[in-house]
């Protein structure tokens, strides 16, 4: 597992949203806050997903579809995302 920062743009369908954040260059999908799904407005799947924490918790998220998202230089268009509920100790952390 390789984790390194990046200038990540997220397209919701109502608003975007820039920032550096942190990539895991052997994840699968994006991770989001479901704070910021609701604000820059995800299209759900209505798919429920079963992630394991690296302290081997099971967390659950949504699947979502977000119209385009971007990593340095790269775009990806219509890019499904996990929502999930980020504790806000662990988002203190993360800053």
């Amino acid at each position: 597992m390789t984790i390194v920062k990046a200038r990540v743009s997220l397209h919701g369908f109502r608003d975007t949203c820039s920032c550096i954040a942190l990539v895991d260059t052997d994840a699968r999908m994006t991770l989001i806050d479901n704070v910021l799904a609701e604000r820059i407005g995800v299209e759900y799947t209505g798919r429920v997903l079963n992630l394991i924490s690296i302290s081997e918790q099971v967390v659950k998220a949504l699947e979502a579809v977000v119209p385009m998202l971007g990593v340095e230089d790269e775009e990806l268009k219509y890019e499904a995302v996990a929502v999930i509920s980020i504790p806000e100790d662990v988002k203190r952390v993360l800053r």
